[in-house]
C-alpha cells in the first residue's frame, strides 16, 4: 500500500494536478499529471477515510450527481496526501459561489458554465480552496486547487 502512495506522491512532485484537462469520473479513475491512474478499492478506502464529519457540500448537490461529488471528495484526499504535508485529516469548511476576485492557478480566465463552486477545506489545520467549474459549451467539470 505505501509503494502505491509513494509512486503516486512521485507523479504528483514530477508536476501538478492538471487543473486544464477534462477529469475522468469513473469511480477509480482519476487523471495526475498527464497520466490515468486507476486506484485499487482498498486504496481509494484509504484515501476516503481522510475526511472527518459531516461534508457541508448542499450548494453543490443541487447540480452535481452524488457519485461525482464522492468523485470530487476522493480527488481531493488523493491531492492532499500527496502534497508535501501528506495531509490524512480532512474537513470541508463550506461550499459557496466561486468569487470574480479569488485566485487561479497560473491566472487561468475560465469562463464558467452551469456552475462554478469553491470548496474551502480544512487539510490538517490549513485552509485550502478547490475550485469545481463546468467551462462554458463543456458537459464536464475541472477540479483544482486555487494554489499549488
Amino acid at each position: 500500500m505505501r509503494i502505491i502512495v509513494t509512486i503516486l506522491l512521485t507523479l504528483t512532485l514530477s508536476g501538478c494536478i492538471s487543473a486544464s484537462k477534462t477529469m475522468v469520473r469513473e469511480e477509480n479513475v482519476f487523471y495526475l499529471n498527464g497520466k490515468t491512474i486507476e486506484l485499487s478499492n482498498e486504496l481509494l478506502s484509504e484515501f476516503r477515510a481522510s475526511w472527518n464529519g459531516d461534508s457541508p457540500i448542499d450548494v453543490t448537490n443541487k447540480i452535481l450527481k452524488a457519485s461525482d461529488i464522492q468523485w470530487i471528495l476522493d480527488y481531493i484526499s488523493i491531492n492532499e496526501r500527496l502534497s508535501p504535508e501528506e495531509c490524512k485529516t480532512l474537513h470541508i469548511i463550506k461550499t459557496r459561489k466561486f468569487g470574480k476576485n479569488e485566485p487561479q492557478i497560473n491566472e487561468q480566465n475560465i469562463i464558467s458554465g452551469l456552475f462554478d463552486y469553491a470548496w474551502d477545506i480544512d487539510a490538517c489545520g490549513s485552509e485550502h480552496t478547490y475550485r469545481i467549474v463546468n467551462k462554458k459549451g463543456e458537459s464536464d467539470f475541472l477540479v483544482y486547487p486555487t494554489k499549488l
